[in-house]
C-alpha cells in the first residue's frame, strides 16, 4: 500500500492527540463521578438536568490503524501499531467483524503476526472495543 506519508502521518498525529485529550477527559469524569443532576435518580423533579452518560456504551473516539496481530484470546485481540509499535488490547464481542477479503472469519482464527487494518472504539468506560478487522495476506 503506497500512501503519501506526509499527509497521513500528520493526520495520525492529530488523531492521536485528540484521542489522548478525550482519554484525559474521561479520566477526569471518572474521578469526579458519573452521576449528574440533583439526587442522581432522574426522578420527576429533574426536568432541567443533564442527561446521564452510560460509560459502557458511550464511544468517545473511533480509531483505524494498520498493524500486526500480537496475540488472540477468546474475548481479546492484541494488535501492534505498524507506525508507532504501540500495543493495543482490544475487546472482541458479538459486534466485532473480521474479514479476509470479503469473507467473514473468526477473530480467534487469525494467527499471530498477521497484518491487519483494525477499527476500534474508545469507550467512556476506558475499554477499547474492536469493531472491524480486515486481514491482509502475509508478505512472502
Amino acid at each position: 500500500m503506497n500512501v503519501p506519508s506526509g499527509d497521513v502521518s500528520q493526520e495520525v498525529v492529530q488523531l492521536r492527540a485528540q484521542v489522548q485529550r478525550l482519554q484525559q477527559e474521561v479520566d477526569t469524569l471518572r474521578r469526579g463521578g458519573t452521576a449528574t443532576g440533583g439526587s442522581g435518580t432522574g426522578g420527576s423533579g429533574a426536568a432541567a438536568s443533564t442527561p446521564t452518560v452510560d460509560p459502557e456504551n458511550t464511544v468517545v473516539a473511533s480509531v483505524q490503524m494498520q498493524g500486526q496481530v500480537a496475540a488472540v484470546s477468546k474475548d481479546r485481540i492484541q494488535v501492534r501499531d505498524a507506525e508507532t509499535g504501540d500495543l493495543y488490547t482490544l475487546l472482541v464481542g458479538k459486534r466485532t467483524r473480521a474479514l479476509v477479503g470479503d469473507k467473514p472469519i473468526s477473530v480467534q482464527k487469525i494467527p499471530e503476526g498477521t497484518p491487519v487494518r483494525v477499527a476500534f472504539n474508545y469507550a467512556a468506560d476506558g475499554d477499547t472495543y474492536a469493531t472491524r478487522l480486515q486481514v491482509y495476506p502475509r508478505p512472502r
